[in-house]
């Protein structure tokens, strides 16, 4: 069983976790061994905050930036960004992808 933390993030008042998060968070949980760190919104420079980052000592690190959306809320995509519908209208927002690919890039800098 992996390492949560914050610990508090399963708890039943985590603040600044969605559904799709704590779902994420405890099947990770639950299916890696103990050997295996994972954290929950970590702060990094440029104001990123990955929603999980998972650390495999035998594999290396793991990025997830979890959407939350039922099917047929994602109408429009491309490398950078993504139309979605979401209360009555739609709006832009960055690719979950290139939201990873950012967090990576600062990840990196902290191996140098």
């Amino acid at each position: 069983m992996a390492i949560i933390i914050p610990d508090s993030a399963l708890g039943d008042r985590a603040y600044g976790i969605n559904a799709g998060e704590k779902y994420l968070l405890r099947k990770l949980r639950d299916a890696l061994p103990a050997d295996c760190l994972v954290w929950h919104n970590v702060d990094l420079p440029n104001h990123y905050q990955p929603d999980i980052v998972a650390y495999l000592p035998r594999f290396g690190v793991i990025v997830f930036e979890v959407k939350d959306w039922e099917k047929g809320t994602l109408t429009y995509m491309d490398k950078d960004f993504w139309e979605i519908a979401a209360d009555g209208r739609r709006k832009h927002v960055r690719s979950p992808l290139e939201q990873v690919r950012n967090y990576y890039w600062e990840l990196v800098k902290y191996e140098s």
